[in-house]
């Protein structure tokens, strides 16, 4: 196969009333994302669709046992998004567990922004290994790629394959 600078498929792992929110909304409510996590408050998403598919279940559950009476089913979203889309943001990438990725891990996950000086204090996009809750190591196989702005959250919402 020759390369292309084809698509880069994304997934993210949710459940349908969440869905049904976003689709409802056409954009990604980031007053709504978690911000105790890997790299502060964003759109996560991953290349591995097995593990969209566990966050989803995850997510699902979650909502069911906080909203008795809810019937939320997992649901995984996916992304066709262009390198060119995406290439024009600032962005921060681990590839491997070194100190600064724990460093910033731990920060996010106390302070929910990237420090970064600027208007935002964020990055627009961040990705990189996923630690463990336990903040000493990282789930094998495991990835994932963040979006932290509205701008950045637009391109990945329009890079919706389906629903």
């Amino acid at each position: 196969m020759v390369w292309s600078n084809q698509s880069i498929t994304l997934y993210h792992g949710t459940h349908t009333i969440a869905k049904a929110n976003i689709l409802r909304m056409k954009e990604f409510d980031l007053a709504r994302c978690r911000a105790d996590t890997d790299f502060g408050t964003g759109m996560y998403t991953t290349t591995n669709k097995v593990q969209a598919e566990e966050w989803a279940r995850r997510a699902a559950f979650r909502v069911n046992r906080r909203t008795r009476g809810t019937d939320a089913k997992p649901h995984v979203m996916e992304f066709a998004v262009a390198p060119e889309q995406i290439a024009k943001f600032q962005s921060i990438f681990f590839i491997r567990s070194t100190s600064e990725y724990w460093e910033l891990v731990r920060h996010c996950r106390d302070e929910q922004h990237h420090s970064r000086t600027g208007p935002t204090h964020w990055y627009d996009l961040a990705a990189g290994l996923v630690a463990n809750t336990d903040l000493l190591s990282t789930i094998e196989g495991y990835d994932q790629l963040s979006f932290h702005t509205p701008e950045a959250c637009a391109v990945l919402y329009n890079s919706l394959v389906g629903g």
